[in-house]
């Protein structure tokens, strides 16, 4: 709702439109940095404390997942690198982040889809493909429940944000 009323403000230029269209801005900023302190603190145990060894056994497997997320990767292949069995991992893994594998492994890839929407003009389907979905069906089906946008909306509303600036 904020992107489109910031494409609004854009196109009827009220007056104080670049005033409204920074406030929005600084909304969507606020919202960003929320969820990825919300996403930092879903890492909590039962007694309310941060889960730091959770965490800690959960790193290689993070690092990995950033470094590889344009793989095919598995839940086998990161439950060998936690040294656990599949089925301890996947719970293991789903009480310390509070996602699935499979959740947080689209999250990191939607992730980086942004940045390549944002930074190339590559098309839909080349990064889909570039950030590791097999289906660009599926692709934009993730990126729309995670971002409650199409990537192409996504990109079209950015280039009319960058516009404003």
């Amino acid at each position: 709702k904020t992107i489109y009323s910031l494409v609004n403000e854009y196109s009827t230029k009220k007056n104080f439109y670049k005033l409204a269209a920074r406030a929005g801005l600084s909304y969507i900023a606020l919202f960003i940095f929320r969820s990825w302190d919300e996403l930092r603190d879903s890492a909590i145990d039962d007694n309310g404390t941060k889960n730091k060894s959770g965490l800690q056994r959960l790193a290689p497997v993070l690092d990995a997942i950033e470094e590889r997320y344009m793989d095919d990767i598995s839940v086998s292949d990161m439950a060998q690198v936690a040294g656990m069995s599949y089925s301890f991992f996947s719970r293991y893994f789903k009480s310390v982040m509070k996602l699935t594998f499979s959740e947080y492994l689209n999250s990191v890839r939607i992730r980086e889809a942004e940045k390549y929407l944002i930074e190339t003009d590559y098309s839909i389907a080349e990064i889909s493909e570039m950030v590791g979905f097999t289906n660009t069906s599926y692709f934009i089906s993730q990126f729309k429940k995670q971002l409650h946008i199409t990537p192409k909306k996504y990109k079209t509303n950015y280039i009319l944000i960058y516009l404003i600036k």
